[in-house]
Parts: C-alpha cells; structure tokens; sequence
C-alpha cells in the first residue's frame, strides 16, 4: 500500500499535479477576467507549469502571483496587441460574410492571424521565464517558433484540440453544460502544462548555455546560447530580491 499512498508515489505526484493544475486554472480565469490582465495571467500560468513539470517544489498560489506581478507591466502590450488582431479578424470575417469587402481580403487577413497565434504560442512562456524587452521577446519567439518548427507545432495542436473541446459551439451546448466544472478546472492550466513538456527541452539547452557563459566571461559573448541564430535570451531568476519582487523563503532556485 505505501507503493501506491506514500507520499513520494507516482499515484500521489499524479494526484498533486492535478490539484496543481486545478487551482492554477482557476487563478488564471480570476486574473483574466478584467481582460486587459489576461496577458499577465497567461504568463504566469507557463511559469507554474514549467514548475510543476520539472517537478520543483511548488506553491501554486504564491509562485503565480509573483510571477503575474513581475511580467505585469511588460505584458499588458502583448495582450493589447493580441486582443487588437482578435478583434480585427473578427471584423474581417463579420463584413466578408456581409460582402461589404473581398474575398481575398477575408483570406489575408486568416493567413496574418494564424501566423500570429503561430509566433504568439512562445511569447508568453518565453515571458515567464527569461528577462527582455517586449520587442526582444517577440523577435525571440519569431525565430524559436521557426528553428523549432515541430515543437511549435505540437503546441499549436494542443492548443486548438482544447481550443475545440471547450468551444460551445464545436461541442453542442448540451455537451459543454455537462463538461462545465471540468473545463472550468482544467481548459487552461492542461494544454499549457502540455506545452511546458513540449518547451521545456528547449529552455533547459538555452539556460545550459547561460549557464555556460556565466562560468567562463571570457567566452561570454560567444558561449550566451548554444545557437547564434536563436537570439538573446537573458534568464530570469526564478528568485530575484529586487523592486520588481520579493524572495520567495521556500523557492528552490
């Protein structure tokens, strides 16, 4: 029995995950709902994944906060950006169906939002756990999203089949009803801890490569990633004493 109930059991950290994932959905819907913090909210969510998938100690509530009070500032443009394309394609696709503009302009205006999600998937874990400026993060996420094609696309998959599963109108009405208190528990927090194991490796060869050029400064310039081509990617700590946070006494750095 102590295989199965100790507290250190693969049944036990499976059911602590799920709990984990639970309240950290429920966090990310609170702090979403004034919208313009959905940003803020969705970079937090990745941060606690990348947590609980590498299995760190972790302390869902308070790593989320922290988190969404340190990206803040930085995200809301990314969210107001994000929210701007949302709501244009939904122009576009409202006077296409109404004929009032072209077809071609309907299909171009498909084509700049899927490459948008496309590069988007990556912005707001690549928020959570390197430092940057807003602009540095897109230009990171544009040329992970492309040097790691496959990955960004497992992520994008996961995306949509939660995206449909959780979609009244996909579903059928009767079908979201009955599946409400799990989509309110998991719609989120799953497919992003999904994505945290797709992106994961990738994070851990950028910070090797910090990690790396930390240890030697004269090789600094050359050694900061294990690719040139994939950017600049400073790390941020997961445990900074600065005036954007506060140390946390139980965090594992």
């Amino acid at each position: 029995m102590d295989r199965i109930f100790g507290i250190d059991s693969p049944f036990m950290r499976t059911l602590g995950v799920i709990a984990d994932l639970m309240l950290l959905n429920v966090l990310t819907i609170l702090f979403s709902l004034p919208v313009i913090t959905a940003g803020a909210a969705f970079t937090a969510l990745h941060y606690c994944c990348l947590k609980i998938n590498r299995g760190e100690e972790t302390y869902i509530t308070r790593m989320f906060l922290r988190s969404f009070k340190q990206n803040f500032l930085q995200s809301v443009p990314l969210c107001l950006m994000f929210l701007l394309m949302a709501a244009g394609y939904i122009l576009d696709l409202r006077y296409a169906n109404k004929g009032v503009i072209p077809g071609w302009f309907f299909y171009a205006g498909t084509v700049a939002i899927l490459l948008f999600v496309y590069v988007f998937v990556w912005v707001f874990p690549l928020l959570s756990r390197f430092d940057n400026t807003t602009g540095a993060t897109i230009k990171n996420a544009l040329i992970v999203s492309i040097t790691k094609f496959p990955r960004t696309l497992a992520m994008l998959a996961v995306t949509a089949v939660f995206a449909f599963l959780c979609n009244p109108v996909t579903v059928g009405p009767v079908v979201f009803i009955r599946a409400l208190p799990v989509i309110f528990l998991f719609s989120f927090s799953a497919p992003a801890y999904i994505c945290a194991k797709i992106y994961d490796p990738v994070f851990r060869s950028l910070e090797e490569g910090l990690q790396q050029a930390e240890a030697d400064p004269a090789d600094q310039a050359e050694a900061a990633l294990p690719d040139p081509s994939e950017g600049t990617f400073p790390d941020k700590p997961e445990v900074v004493p600065s005036e954007k946070s506060e140390e946390f006494p139980s965090d594992r750095t």
